[in-house]
């Protein structure tokens, strides 16, 4: 459970140069908190050999005590000797900010368009034509449920001359 090597990018991500990171605990990287969790896992896994393919998301804490998440994969490595784990962290702080941002927009977005009033409908279709959304007020508007409204757009549009630039424009 010794560090042996820390790269540059690691000074980097926690802060600890390689002098201050190298034959203490692996387990420094983490708060105190999730570091018998870490040890259980990494325990679990030890006798399976490698086990590169499973990852763990955690929390981690930086030299100047900045808690923030990382996903870790760890696998075994038997050198000429002895045998190592080999640990590849990655700082995920900011996928988990966007991958949060975006459920929050999918939730305003759905609610916007889930309460369109029976003046207004919403679609999307793809870059083919065909419908891949239909908001539920389509019913008040067309007559169609949004599982009816389906297919081309082209199939709903009427004689109207007005129509023919809809067709250009899209």
């Amino acid at each position: 459970g010794k560090i042996v090597s820390w790269n540059p990018a690691a000074e980097r991500v926690f802060g600890w140069t390689v002098e201050e990171a190298v034959g203490k605990e692996m387990v420094m990287i983490l708060p105190k908190k999730a570091q018998s969790k870490f040890k259980k896992w990494l325990s679990r896994h030890a006798g399976e050999g490698s086990f590169w393919g499973e990852r763990m998301e955690q929390t981690a804490v930086k030299k100047n005590g900045t808690i923030f998440l990382i996903e870790i994969s760890i696998g075994k490595w038997i050198g000429k000797d002895g045998e190592y784990y080999v640990g590849i962290v990655q700082d995920i702080t900011k996928r988990k900010e966007i991958e949060r941002e975006l459920r929050q927009n999918k939730e305003r977005f759905q609610l916007l368009i889930e309460g369109f009033d029976t003046n207004h409908f919403f679609y999307i279709h793809d870059t083919k034509g065909d419908f891949t959304y239909v908001s539920p007020s389509v019913e008040n508007i067309l007559g169609y449920s949004p599982e009816e409204f389906e297919g081309h757009y082209t199939k709903y549009l009427t004689e109207n001359p007005i129509n023919k630039e809809a067709e250009k424009h899209t």
